[in-house]
């Protein structure tokens, strides 16, 4: 019965583990393209605003101001966010291409060291659960109430689906690592795809793509009226996970 209980407590800290890292990923549900990326002039976050149904939503830089004092920075979403996007599409040149390829490869070897390490974790972790496997089989033999025993079986079931899971998230890293680019032509090439049917695509896939290569946004009003000039900074992120290759 020990071996039992020794499983049991093994498996709830890895399936607890597990969850946490499901639980840490990010999500691109909010129809706000630009949330988390942009920083005002002044150097505070500029966070997205939404007013209710039927009333514009909008971005608006949220110092900490006494009194309640009203935001110096309050644009439509939609404004900025097309703004934004026209501006993303105009640093996508050939000599800036050029540019984030050098550091593609430079980061390109970081990365493959990252996933081949994580695959060697998982494989770990699998080569663990597979000798609990072994331990609670052998202790099904013994005789003890059919009760236990279904919770027994029930727990083997648990560890299974678990490394399916752990195997599942190997295959998926091995095709990361296919993924790389090897050559300026196919990055290129890759980013011209990406561009020219940026506009078409849906909310959650533009949100994907704006948070992958974007590091971050620094937004500039000329004067405070609604109507001023937008003046948009945008540093983009090289290690970005849009270089990988599609295939």
């Amino acid at each position: 019965m020990c071996i039992i209980d020794k499983a049991l407590w093994d498996l709830a800290n890895i399936i607890k583990s597990q969850k946490s890292q499901i639980n840490s990923s990010k999500h691109f549900s909010t129809p706000f393209l630009l949330q988390g990326k942009l920083k005002c002039s002044c150097g505070q976050e500029i966070k997205p605003k939404n007013y209710g149904s039927g009333k514009t939503s909008v971005y608006r830089c949220t110092p900490e101001l006494k009194n309640k004092e009203k935001s110096h920075m309050i644009i439509p979403s939609s404004l900025l966010e097309k703004k934004v996007i026209s501006k993303l599409l105009s640093l996508i040149t050939v000599e800036n291409i050029n540019q984030l390829w050098e550091l593609y490869e430079q980061n390109k070897q970081c990365k493959i060291n990252e996933l081949k390490a994580s695959i060697d974790g998982y494989f770990d972790k699998i080569d663990s659960l597979d000798e609990k496997l072994i331990q609670i089989k052998d202790a099904l033999d013994l005789n003890f109430d059919q009760s236990i025993k279904l919770e027994v079986k029930q727990l083997l079931t648990i560890i299974e689906k678990e490394i399916s899971h752990y195997e599942d998230t190997i295959e998926d890293k091995q095709k990361q690592l296919q993924g790389f680019h090897q050559d300026l032509q196919g990055f290129i090439k890759a980013f011209d795809d990406l561009f020219n049917n940026l506009n078409t695509l849906d909310v959650y896939n533009k949100r994907m793509i704006i948070h992958s290569l974007v590091d971050s946004i620094l937004i500039t009003k000329v004067d405070p009226s609604p109507t001023s000039q937008i003046l948009i900074d945008i540093t983009l992120n090289p290690n970005s996970d849009l270089f990988m290759t599609t295939s």
